[in-house]
């Protein structure tokens, strides 16, 4: 995942600078990719990425990282 879907999205993200990313509903080792803040945090360090990360809107079980 991490060699060939974020490069694109890293890239989208500086270049564009985006100011929130949508986080899906996917599962990565069994967590959901909206509530592992091991991801959040990897795309805010990694990427120098400063905004707000939302889950997609019908998705209770999610939280909104800032």
């Amino acid at each position: 995942m991490k060699d060939s879907f974020q490069p694109p999205l890293k890239s989208w993200v500086e270049e564009g600078n985006a100011s929130c990313l949508m986080c899906s509903y996917n599962q990565v080792n069994g967590v959901s990719a909206c509530t592992c803040r091991d991801l959040i945090d990897e795309d805010k360090e990694d990427w120098g990425f400063h905004g707000s990360v939302f889950p997609i809107s019908s998705s209770l079980a999610c939280k909104v990282f800032v």
